[in-house]
């Protein structure tokens, strides 16, 4: 009896991991490269790492191509370079600590590439217009030089001739009802990349996340963004099964930037999706259609 009960058990997990495996295949099916945009160190695992998590088994992913755009805390401000510099360098130690613990095989392979656009974000954080009417000189600098480089990454990617998708932040608001800046630029120098490339180059999906822990933190403010987005950019929305204890762990490697809320946050999100993580994809068929986001004002440079 008891072995028959083991059996019985075993037959139990090995079909529930059958369905788990389906479900998350299903979604994400078969793309040889993955393309991160994260706004800083920290946001792509908090967003993305449940995702992550599953790449070993239970996604068909060749490689994941990780980006970070702003390389500096949010929280110096007005410190002199050398603490910038400094901070800098554990934000990026952190990082790929996180990104080795998710993407490095047993034998030692990282199944990852890391590339910056180096960024500063420190000039930008005492901005507090929250419909960004007055981009400052800096701004206009960070968003020229992160809508370039990756148009011209999507570009490159299209032209390999292989199945690729890019995952950028929703950029929605901490609790104060403000977004931070520097997600709000990663994703619409983002959108205004895909719809310059457009149907005709742009080959690869592009898929929206969810920030935490700011969902949980303003979540009426983050359901109005994401309501926008959706009727803006026609998404579809996309929850997969995770590990929420190895994304958790995975975000234990910032600890620099954890604070309380941290953990409480991408577990409650995880509960309310009875164990998932959502991802929002851009209808392919609508990127030539993509309109500019309001908050860019009749700024030239954020305008299409």
């Amino acid at each position: 009896m008891k072995n028959k009960l083991i059996s019985l058990f075993f037959a139990f997990w090995m079909s529930a991991m059958a369905v788990f495996n389906a479900a998350a295949k299903q979604i994400f099916p078969g793309y040889d490269d993955v393309y991160i945009l994260s706004p800083h160190p920290d946001d792509g695992i908090l967003t993305f790492g449940g995702m992550l998590g599953n790449i070993d088994n239970r996604f068909d992913t060749r490689k994941i191509h990780y980006t970070v755009l702003a390389n500096l805390s949010q929280y110096v401000v007005n410190g002199d370079e050398n603490s910038l510099a400094g901070v800098t360098g554990l934000r990026h130690l952190e990082d790929i600590n996180a990104y080795d613990f998710l993407l490095t095989s047993p034998d030692g392979i990282r199944h990852y590439t890391y590339s910056a656009l180096n960024e500063k974000d420190a000039p930008l954080i005492n901005m507090r217009d929250a419909d960004f009417s007055s981009f400052n000189a800096q701004a206009i600098v960070d968003f020229n030089n992160a809508y370039s480089q990756i148009a011209n990454l999507m570009e490159q990617a299209s032209l390999e001739g292989k199945t690729c998708a890019f995952f950028v932040n929703a950029a929605l608001p901490n609790p104060q009802g403000l977004p931070h800046f520097n997600h709000f630029l990663l994703r619409e120098a983002t959108l205004k990349a895909v719809h310059d490339l457009g149907t005709k180059k742009l080959a690869c999906e592009v898929y929206i996340g969810e920030d935490l822990p700011y969902y949980n933190n303003n979540e009426a403010g983050s359901k109005d963004i994401i309501n926008q987005l959706t009727a803006r950019l026609k998404l579809s929305i996309f929850d997969y099964p995770i590990d929420v204890d190895k994304k958790m762990e995975a975000v234990n490697y910032y600890p620099s930037q954890l604070t309380s809320d941290y953990e409480e946050s991408v577990r409650k999100r995880a509960h309310q999706l009875n164990g998932k993580e959502r991802v929002y994809k851009i209808d392919a068929t609508f990127y030539d259609d993509i309109h500019t986001d309001p908050s860019c004002g009749n700024q030239d440079f954020c305008t299409y």
